[in-house]
């Protein structure tokens, strides 16, 4: 430390007189005279400020101590463990409370001890007074610090042990009671061990009871969301032991959220039960008749009652079991040959006195056999390739990855033929068909394309029907491809031009529409070609072929290979003239060159020329049969456009509607009426009635529900649902009438009727009987 002394300080002065004399006026002995009081008050000054020097460079010095004891705090702070455990001890050790002696030293009597030993010596002396003050102050702020450590590693571990127990609660049998109090148990036995105030341990243990009691309930909920409504609004549940408690811990307002929760878990459940109830009774019986399982969810008996109510649920599973037991029985059937099956369910037909299982197992048996039999007849080349791996393996090595087939692959094609036709003779299939529907369909969309030049799709042709292992397969496969609308032979008949020197009518423009008699008559022509080219291999097989077809011409015409996309019946000349004049052409080839067949082959024309009259009424009737059956087609391939997607406009609609509708105007039907339902089972009333229909048709009301909801006043209720109102639509055409072409049609009248009679109801039913009637099943109108 410097001290400067001001110079006025020195100048020293005495009493006035001689200078010299005072100089030499020392007392003898050497003792100083005391000073005056001028230079009495300037020692004291200069105590003063050496004390008032001292006094801030000690201040200044206290303040670097006191941070470099916070940074010493502050790192024992970091790194104190979780509890903090140890940490007032290792800053400010140990003092004797009775002595006040340091018992253990700690960071502080290192840091200061260090501290004031560096500090210049008139500054030293301050701080170390400081040092018990200074001790006393950061003992007490790190016993706090510790303290508040502890109390928060105390809540943290209690978060965790909160969490993991209440999730234990959430994962356990909310029934368990013993389970649940123990549980809860050990919470309250942690909070005891706990440092908390009074009061605030109160509120801990009431809130870990209400966490507890929200826990178990929310499992309940999850489990049985009704009995746990009915817990919380204090209604008993029968053997219920928990009944009398389901309030405890909980609020108000945690019983109201918690019975809200309840009611939208059972709302969500039985939206969730019942998509499922509609998944499975769409796709089960299906999935395990095909595959022998279902990968959904299947619902239970009490899914059914919680959905639909005891009763009607009851009647719904019943049937729903019923196609369950009927699936796997189809599964069952799948190898089995068709006399087997008939076998099966003659086996199964309950007799005099039979029980009602009886009677039900043969339900059950009856629908196995009529899905088996339906499928196999829909597409029996399709149903072998999905029963046998081998048989689909064939036809995946047809079609390639890509899925689409490739007719040039002959070998493939043998194989995949013979092994299907082979396959559909070993089930009892009369009527064997070569391909799959879908590779037919794969062929007809290859076709359908406009660049594919006609002397490809000859070839293509051509190569497939070169591919079949047998004449007999041939001719099959020729008839299927016909039926399909791709087999359009343009060759020239040869009886027709040996007999006249003229082409048949096969030769005419591809864009002239011919009727379905005259294709018959071509078709008849090409019969009579490939049965003279056989007279010499069997004439005997073909003398009765040809008697068999004077005897019954028109079970003839039904026979034949049609294409009803050729025009259907066009207007012309009865179909006996056109025979007949198919037979007279034969007859001419026939006279040239044999005289053994003439005589029988004569009378053939001859009768056929007399029955011109009898053929005229029952022309007209094959006309209606062969309109119908090319309506019917039409219906069919518009629904399975729309059921693999295709959403048609307005335009594209009127189009199908064209194509599918009978004229209202040339049909002969009484008109539509309505009755008296006595049950809303309407599905059931209609299935009583027609009972070979189990299975195969869509329920629809004639007059539809909206019918009752825009005019309520004009029709009595239990009139919807009677017999007289409900029409069955073919299961393959639901998507494409009732869904479409329907909707579409009761619109047009709601917008022409925003206030109908009656009557106008019931003439519009009439009118959409006469239209789509021959769709129906069974049909309406003549």
């Amino acid at each position: 430390m410097v001290h400067i002394i001001p110079l006025s300080v020195g100048q020293r002065r005495r009493d006035k007189g001689n200078a010299s004399a005072n100089a030499d006026a020392s007392p003898a002995g050497g003792a100083t005279a005391p000073l005056d009081g001028y230079w009495q008050a300037v020692a004291e000054h200069y105590e003063r400020r050496q004390a008032q020097q001292q006094a801030f460079d000690t201040e200044i010095a206290a303040r670097r101590l006191n941070g470099e004891i916070a940074k010493t705090e502050a790192d024992a702070v970091a790194n104190a463990p979780a509890d903090g455990a140890g940490l007032h001890d290792t800053v400010y050790g140990q003092v004797n409370p009775h002595t006040g002696q340091v018992v253990k030293t700690g960071q502080f009597d290192t840091l200061f001890d260090t501290f004031v030993k560096q500090a210049p010596p008139e500054v030293g002396a301050g701080l170390a007074s400081r040092k018990e003050a200074l001790r006393d102050a950061g003992s007490t702020r790190m016993a706090m610090q510790q303290l508040q450590r502890r109390k928060q590693y105390e809540q943290t571990q209690w978060f965790k042990v909160e969490a993991a127990e209440l999730n234990t609660i959430a994962q356990s049998d909310p029934n368990d009671t013993a389970a649940f109090d123990a549980t809860r148990q050990t919470g309250l036995d942690l909070l005891a061990k706990m440092n908390l105030d009074p009061q605030i341990r109160l509120q801990a243990e009431a809130a870990w009871r209400a966490s507890t009691a929200k826990a178990r309930m929310q499992a309940l909920i999850a489990q049985d969301p009704r009995r746990a409504a009915e817990m919380l609004s204090a209604i008993p549940v029968a053997s219920d032991p928990q009944a009398g408690d389901t309030r405890g811990g909980l609020s108000s307002d945690d019983i109201r959220r918690l019975v809200g929760q309840a009611h939208t878990a059972t709302v969500s459940r039985l939206v969730e039960t019942r998509a499922n109830i509609d998944l499975a009774s769409q796709n089960a019986p299906d999935a395990i008749a095909n595959a022998g399982n279902y990968s959904g969810a299947m619902p239970s008996s009490t899914n059914f009652v919680d959905v639909y109510g005891e009763e009607e649920g009851g009647k719904r599973y019943q049937e729903f079991s019923r196609k369950i037991d009927a699936g796997r029985q189809a599964f069952g059937m799948r190898t089995m040959p068709n006399q087997a099956i008939h076998a099966a369910l003659r086996d199964a037909e309950p007799g005099p006195g039979s029980s009602d299982e009886d009677h039900l197992r043969y339900q059950v048996t009856a629908a196995a056999t009529l899905k088996t039999l339906r499928e196999r007849r829909a597409d029996p080349a399709g149903y072998v390739r999905e029963v046998f791996p081998n048989i689909d393996a064939a036809w995946s090595d047809v079609t390639g990855q890509a899925g689409k087939s490739e007719i040039n692959n002959r070998e493939a094609y043998n194989r995949a033929i013979a092994l299907s036709v082979a396959a559909q003779l070993q089930l009892g299939i009369e009527d064997p068909q070569p391909l799959p529907a879908a590779v037919v369909q794969s062929i007809a969309d290859d076709f359908s394309r406009n660049d594919r030049p006609q002397a490809d799709r000859a070839a293509v042709l051509s190569d497939l029907l070169a591919a079949a292992p047998d004449p007999g397969t041939r001719k099959a496969l020729s008839l299927q491809l016909d039926r399909a609308g791709l087999y359009q032979p343009a060759e020239i008949d040869p009886i027709t031009t040996a007999a006249t020197g003229q082409q048949s009518p096969t030769s005419a423009s591809a864009d002239e529409p011919k009727s379905a008699f005259r294709q018959a008559a071509e078709d008849f022509g090409n019969y009579l070609s490939e049965g003279f080219e056989s007279l010499g291999r069997a004439p005997h097989d073909i003398g009765l072929a040809l008697r068999d077809l004077r005897d019954s011409p028109l079970d003839f015409l039904e026979q034949l290979p049609a294409t009803p996309g050729s025009g259907a019946v066009a207007e012309g000349r009865l179909a006996s003239e056109v025979v007949g004049e198919a037979v007279a052409k034969g007859l001419a080839i026939v006279r040239s060159r044999t005289g053994r067949f003439g005589k029988p082959l004569e009378e053939f024309a001859t009768s056929g020329s007399r029955a011109t009259s009898e053929l005229a009424a029952e022309g007209t009737i094959a006309r209606q049969a062969a309109e119908t059956k090319s309506l019917i087609k039409a219906a069919e391939d518009a629904a399975y456009r729309v059921s693999m997607g295709a959403k048609p406009d307005k335009a594209e609609l009127l189009q199908i509607i064209k194509s599918i509708a009978r004229d209202p105007s040339k049909v002969k039907y009484p008109g539509a009426s309505l009755g008296r339902a006595a049950s809303k089972n309407y599905r059931k009333t209609f299935l009583d009635a027609n009972p070979n229909l189990e299975g195969e048709v869509v329920v629809h009301h004639a007059a539809e529900r909206q019918v009752w909801e825009r005019y309520p006043d004009l029709f009595a209720a239990d009139e919807m649902h009677s017999l007289q109102n409900l029409r069955g639509i073919p299961k393959g055409l639901d998507s494409l009438l009732h869904k479409i072409v329907f909707r579409f049609e009761w619109d047009q009248f709601y917008e022409a009727h925003p206030e109908a009679t009656r009557r106008q109801v019931l003439d519009y039913v009439t009118y959409i009987d006469q239209k789509y009637g021959h769709l129906f099943n069974p049909p309406i109108g003549e």
